[in-house]
């Protein structure tokens, strides 16, 4: 996995997946990203950026330069930081098979249109960070109610919400393609 942002998406995006026995290889900020063949070490790397305010120069991993890294081959790409990260420039160089949209916008059209055609899943933002949404909406719902959920009855619910939205939009794409 390379995850472009390590804040509030990508950082939750990392801390998950590696949880999931995903190895998180890059991590991509704004002043450079961080790169390690074997996998990164989350929790290490979260450390290392509240003590010195950047993941570069973090010891359990080599330095490399921000656009590079988006380009690194890997299972899932996941832009979690801006828009316009993937476009005409260089979604031909991209060697992901899964992009996960956690930022609003990062692909533009013309970027999509090449990932179709090199046949890269996409997760479109609208989908991939709508888990948020859906979460506010059910802390809103418990305030209304004077209800508190536990965090397996959130979790369950966000579940059945995110499955059934997945399986709208994939089966959505597979009618246009």
């Amino acid at each position: 996995v390379v995850i472009q942002g390590f804040g509030n998406v990508g950082g939750m995006a990392a801390r998950l997946m590696s949880r999931l026995g995903l190895r998180v290889i890059s991590i991509v900020e704004v002043d450079g990203a961080v790169y390690n063949p074997h996998g990164l070490d989350i929790e290490a790397l979260q450390k290392h950026k509240e003590e010195t305010g950047s993941i570069l120069d973090f010891p359990e991993a080599e330095n490399m330069d921000r656009e590079e890294a988006l380009l690194l081959e890997c299972h899932v790409l996941v832009p979690a930081a801006k828009e316009n990260v993937i476009t005409s420039k260089n979604a031909d160089k991209i060697r992901a098979r899964i992009i996960c949209e956690g930022a609003n916008g990062p692909t533009d059209l013309a970027g999509d249109r090449i990932l179709q055609e090199k046949g890269i899943d996409l997760i479109p933002d609208i989908l991939c960070n709508a888990g948020g949404v859906c979460v506010s909406y059910f802390e809103w719902l418990q305030n209304k109610r004077s209800e508190f959920w536990s965090l397996e009855e959130v979790d369950r619910k966000l579940r059945k919400k995110m499955v059934i939205a997945y399986d709208k939009v994939k089966a959505t794409a597979a009618e246009f393609r």
